[in-house]
């Protein structure tokens, strides 16, 4: 089924952009993660109301850059290994979860970004965005302290997200940092028509 992701007329034009894209990104990490473990009791929760940036979210995580003339998107997947060897194990199709090895674990994650960006890429694609995506890594959660979520230390509008995804009895943290470099460009976004994968998946550009 179609989804429409509308803008607030009552809000001004910038505050509807960042509900969008907020709203595409949750979009493809409950899509993707749905087709990655064939599992559709998938749970896509806020994170606590006096949850502040820049905190730690995990032992470990896995990020990726999308980018594109007029965006760069950073999202991230903050996992702690025990907990994702639950998901890993239901997507692998494995008999025990606690035999999956930890490089296993960091592979999945690794792919469910890639998946995550790859979608991100088809969904502006829709609306004539360019983007391309580099390659997902993984490092300790703790970095998560270094990254600056104040747009007053940058020439580009900041805004961030952070949402909780329960599978199979676990569950993990997403984020998605966007650095708006031309917002005006980025009105093509409001009213945003998700439509059917099968119609917007196409050519990837590696960063």
């Amino acid at each position: 089924m179609d989804v429409t992701i509308t803008g607030n007329n009552n809000s001004n034009r910038l505050a509807d952009i960042k509900k969008i894209l907020s709203g595409l990104i949750r979009h493809a990490t409950d899509t993707r993660l749905r087709k990655l473990v064939d599992c559709q009791e998938i749970e896509v929760c806020e994170l606590e109301a006096d949850f502040v940036p820049g905190r730690i979210l995990a032992n470990n995580m896995a990020f990726i850059l999308i980018s594109g003339d007029l965006i760069r998107v950073t999202f991230k997947t903050h996992f702690n290994t025990d907990a994702a060897k639950k998901i890993v194990f239901r997507g692998d199709g494995g008999t025990v979860a606690r035999n999956v090895s930890e490089r296993e674990v960091f592979d999945f994650v690794k792919e469910y970004c890639n998946l995550v960006a790859g979608n991100m890429v088809s969904l502006f694609g829709v609306v004539n965005i360019d983007m391309g995506i580099g390659l997902p890594l993984c490092t300790r959660g703790f970095n998560e302290v270094f990254t600056n979520y104040d747009d007053m230390a940058s020439s580009s509008i900041i805004h961030s997200d952070f949402w909780r995804m329960r599978v199979n009895g676990s569950e993990f943290v997403c984020s998605a940092l966007f650095e708006i470099i031309d917002d005006r460009s980025l009105e093509c976004l409001i009213d945003y028509e998700i439509v059917d994968d099968a119609n917007i998946e196409g050519a990837i550009e590696f960063l």
